[in-house]
């Protein structure tokens, strides 16, 4: 995707100035454009030729519309000089920055010494890099120490670890280089106490390049050359020990064979002893140096394995302690479970006393309306037989009557008989 300013307007395509001060027309489509307005735009195969072939369209299209152009290119170039060089100028690289932990990453400075790009170059440095945001615009020693924080979060970064911090500067500016440095030295003295190396290389653009090519970060690639350079030397250190060995057993065959006859032939054999005395310094400083070179490698291997053994133990602490961290979690869930169960099973209980109260109370109320009934049903019998004993009285009365008027009626029927 281009940029360009439109210089003129057609109904189907317009004329744009691109930065390189090429002419170029290209097609608008729907969109409404305006003379001097900065648009993006495709680079198509018919906008490449219409560049290649411009130099041979330019002059008849300068012909037709020369004063038109050279006002619009005027204003066109003093609205680039405005807009877009300030935006080239200020995301310009002014240095490059790699952070080698185990994820590597490059960060590009601008003259302001903050970071306008952040790249990772391997997997690792992938996965870090999406964990981090807002970091553009930021100081640069500010990233690096994000970066560094968010290793260390993800188990990259450990006591005893080395950081490689490599600097590019595309251009010089010692003031600004001066800011730089010191930065990563805030940064080298605020990592020492955590027991964390820091180290600091500053190369050019060519090792920069040449470890692009490679697909490395330019830390890492100074510190294959650096290894290799140690190699090359130790071998050429090895070789010339051997040279000087066989240069000495040489000497000392022809010392032998050639026998002592004159003073001539004894300056001649302390010329000798002099080749050999100085013969045997160099080869005692050679083997002075491949000690020196052993030890260094001895010292480097057992730093290697002390911090190896660092890094388990500190993964052991880790392991040991994300496993305290889980048993303490069972727990809580087991006695949040517990907890559960217990109100769950007082909840039960409160239900079944609540039930047996309710069966009580209602066992009560059927006692009590039985109770109730019987009284009635006794209050009903004992009202019926009262009824029925009044009923009996009057029946008795009825009779006790009826007989004595039966009685009166026959004394009655006896008097008239007299």
């Amino acid at each position: 995707m281009k940029k360009g300013v439109v210089v003129e307007l057609q109904d189907d395509f317009v004329i744009l100035l691109t930065p390189d001060g090429q002419f170029l027309r290209t097609k608008v489509g729907t969109a409404n454009y305006e003379l001097g307005e900065e648009i993006p735009f495709l680079t198509t195969m018919d906008d490449r030729e219409e560049a290649i072939t411009r130099s041979g369209r330019r002059e008849s299209f300068f012909n037709f519309q020369k004063m038109k152009l050279g006002v619009i290119s005027a204003l066109a170039i003093i609205l680039i000089f405005f807009t877009v060089a300030p935006v080239f100028k200020e995301d310009r690289v002014y240095a490059y920055m790699t952070v080698d932990i185990n994820p590597s990453f490059e960060i590009a400075v601008d003259e302001h010494l903050k970071a306008i790009s952040l790249k990772p170059i391997n997997k690792d440095g992938e996965k870090i890099v999406d964990e981090i945001s807002n970091w553009k615009k930021k100081p640069v020693k500010d990233v690096i120490h994000i970066i560094i924080s968010k290793s260390k979060e993800k188990g990259y970064v450990y006591s005893g670890k080395e950081i490689f911090l490599t600097t590019v500067y595309k251009e010089e500016d010692k003031e600004k280089k001066s800011e730089l440095e010191k930065g990563v030295k805030q940064i080298q003295s605020s990592f020492e106490k955590s027991n964390v190396v820091v180290n600091i290389a500053e190369t050019d653009v060519n090792t920069r390049e040449k470890a692009l090519e490679q697909g490395i970060s330019t830390g890492k690639y100074l510190k294959i050359q650096s290894a290799n350079k140690q190699k090359e030397e130790i071998k050429k250190a090895k070789e010339d020990h051997k040279e000087i060995k066989r240069e000495v057993e040489n000497k000392a065959e022809v010392e032998i064979k050639v026998p002592e006859k004159n003073i001539e032939q004894q300056n001649n054999n302390e010329v000798k002893d002099s080749l050999q005395k100085e013969t045997k310094t160099k080869l005692q400083e050679v083997q002075k140096s491949l000690k020196e070179n052993n030890r260094n490698e001895e010292r480097e291997e057992q730093r290697q394995q002390e911090l190896k053994k660092q890094r388990q133990k500190e993964l052991e602490e880790q392991r040991q302690k994300e496993l305290e961290e889980q048993n303490k979690l069972r727990e809580k869930q087991l006695k949040e479970q517990n907890k559960k169960k217990e109100e769950e099973e007082k909840e039960r209980e409160n239900k079944r006393k609540k039930l047996e109260k309710q069966k009580e109370k209602e066992s009560k109320e059927k006692e009590k309306q039985k109770e109730k009934e019987s009284k009635e049903r006794e209050k009903q019998r004992e009202k019926f037989e009262k009824q029925q004993e009044k009923h009996r009285e009057k029946q008795e009365k009825e009779r006790e009557k009826q007989e004595k008027e039966r009685y009166k009626q026959k004394d009655h029927d006896d008097d008239d008989d007299d």
